[in-house]
């Protein structure tokens, strides 16, 4: 081979070094903004999972704050708000197996009825209503189904809050929470 040949030989060698070298410089640093993406995503995962939590349990209440007025179109006095209180018991424990708390029946129970006390005598009365012909049952009907929706409501949100600040069941202050759906209720 000439020197000519060589030194083109050798151009081409060095460009090609120089090239491969470019090239995983480059992938290194692809790598390392990949990397830093990953980072912000896993940054990012987890704020939005605590966001989605959030309004997950936003929805449960929403659901079945809704769906608590169904139980104000049972004709019978006192039966319809037995069939509310199951739907907030069961909202309740949807709630608490999306925070992880653990759910006992008895105890959500007697908190249950412990804040619906707590408002009055009010919903027993709407549901009363119901037993004048004709008339008290239209008026016992709607009454009830936006009570119920309403208080639903009330003890869904102060239960998200309790459960967003790391409380359970057990350290529920039933005090602060008839004070807190009172507060909703009359807002």
């Amino acid at each position: 081979m000439s020197e000519e040949e060589q030194s083109q030989n050798e151009q081409i060698r060095v460009s090609r070094a120089r090239k491969r070298h470019y090239q995983s410089s480059t992938e290194e640093n692809t790598m390392t903004a990949v990397t830093m993406e990953v980072g912000k995503e896993n940054v990012n995962t987890k704020s939005a999972e605590a966001g989605s939590t959030l309004m997950q349990a936003k929805k449960i209440v929403r659901d079945h704050s809704i769906f608590s007025a169904v139980p104000s179109l049972v004709p019978i006095p006192l039966l319809d708000s037995a069939a509310a209180m199951a739907v907030q018991l069961r909202m309740l424990k949807k709630l608490g197996e999306l925070y992880g708390v653990e759910f006992s029946k008895q105890k959500v129970k007697t908190i249950i009825a412990s804040l619906i006390g707590a408002i009055g005598t009010g919903a027993a009365a709407g549901s009363l209503v119901k037993t004048v012909p004709v008339v008290g049952m239209a008026i016992g009907v709607i009454s009830m189904a936006v009570s119920f929706g309403a208080i639903t409501y009330a003890i869904g949100i102060v239960f998200v809050n309790h459960f967003e600040t790391g409380g359970t069941f057990l350290d529920f202050d039933l005090e602060k929470g008839k004070e807190a759906v009172k507060s909703s209720l009359s807002n």
